[in-house]
Formats: C-alpha cells, structure tokens, sequence
C-alpha cells in the first residue's frame, strides 16, 4: 500500500543532493538567503520503489513554476497548482513524460528512440480535448495503458510542498505485455528536456521493496538522452 508519510522521509534522504545541486535557494548580494527565484538549476529528482501490489512507487520533485508552465502550455489555458483539474491535469502530462516501455532486447537504439517518440502522443491534449468536447468520454490515466501494452501507466496518489519545490506521488503499473527472456525494460524520463535550458533528471531505483540492506542504482536523462535501460528486477542481489 503508498503512504505518503512514508516518503516524506525522502526528501531528508535527498536533502544533501539538493544542497550540493543549489536549487533550494540562491544568496542575494548581501549574503542573505532568499527564496529560489528565479531557480538557477533545473534539475528533477526521483525515487522508484518496487512493492508488494507489484507495481511502482514514485516520488518526482519538480519546480512548480516550470510544471505549470509546461501544462498552461500544452492545454492551452493557464494552470496552477490551485486549479481542481491539477492531480489529472498532471497524471496525463506525465503519463507522456515519464513512463517504462518494454522492448526486446535486441532493438538499436535508434529505434528505442523512434519508438519512445511514438508512445509519447499527447494524452493530455486528447484527455483536455475529449473532456471539453463530452465529459461524459473524459478519459482517465489507466485508459493510457490500453493504449499500447508495451508502456506503463501512472495513478496520482498526491503531492505535498518542500521550500518551493513539490514532491508529486505517483504509482506506475508495469507494461500489461508479459516479460520475457527476451524483452527489456527501459526507464523514459523526459519531462522539461527540450523544453528548459540545462534540464537534467536523475532517479534512484529500488528493485525490491525497501530495506536497510536493499540495493538500489540510479539513472540519469539529459537532452538528447531521454531513456535509459533498468536493471532486471530479479538480477539484483
């Protein structure tokens, strides 16, 4: 079962990185802290937890300001964290930003590329579109999975405020299509690459549920580099 509470514990874990990276806050010329505006960094970081429901816990922090941005844009009217629609508007977002996709282990990887191009179609401007159009349709984040059995899905669980950044929670149900021998897991991360300046995204995995002994790796996503290939599961001891 996702608890909140339980990550909230996550952000004391990342405090250190969070520090080193500068986005918390920014001195101002007399050497005071201010607050983190405008923030100089543009870096997003995360943790997946696999659990026992077989699925993934996620923990994302974001700046606020260029997750609002980025839906004002792509639903054409402006958002805020205040707005109802927030939790959907998001979920969709990054049901196209941040998601696992199953592919055999043999692809190149100039067709992983292709390939996560493709799985990236926008379901936030259909969801928006269907929703404006006939409530009746809207759609919901779990209808993106039946789309294709090849790419996860994610359900909004919550978000809460850390100094002016939000850590938004997620769980993501693995690709419907069966892991094989055969086929690979690949983490895509691109929220905010091609759209903010220097954007990096980093998350740290646990392949097992979490423990004082549990081993973990992480992975990093810049432009250009916007998936990353998982570790198997069972392969970490």
């Amino acid at each position: 079962m996702f608890s909140i509470g339980k990550y909230r514990s996550l952000t004391a874990m990342l405090a250190m990185l969070s520090a080193i990276l500068g986005a918390m806050t920014v001195a101002s010329p007399s050497g005071s802290s201010m607050a983190f505006f405008p923030h100089p960094f543009h870096v997003c970081i995360g943790q997946m937890e696999w659990n026992d429901s077989d699925r993934w816990e996620v923990a994302l922090r974001v700046h606020p300001q260029d997750l609002e941005k980025e839906l004002s844009k792509v639903v054409g009217k402006s958002i805020s964290m205040e707005d109802d629609e927030f939790p959907k508007f998001v979920t969709d977002f990054l049901n196209d930003q941040f998601f696992i996709a199953r592919f055999p282990i043999d692809i190149a990887q100039q067709e992983i590329d292709q390939r996560v191009t493709e799985m990236s179609k926008g379901f936030l401007r259909r969801s928006h579109k269907t929703a404006t159009d006939n409530p009746a349709l809207e759609a919901t984040a779990d209808d993106a999975s039946g789309e294709d059995p090849m790419r996860s899905s994610l359900k909004w669980i919550g978000m809460e405020s850390e100094r002016g950044w939000i850590w938004i929670y997620l769980e993501l149900y693995p690709p419907r299509l069966e892991a094989t021998s055969t086929s690979q897991d690949w983490l895509v991360h691109q929220l905010f690459l091609e759209t903010v300046e220097r954007q990096e995204n980093s998350v740290v995995i646990y392949p097992q549920p979490r423990t004082v002994s549990s081993r973990k790796y992480s992975l990093q996503f810049k432009k250009g580099q916007p998936s990353a290939m998982m570790k198997p599961r069972e392969g970490i001891k």
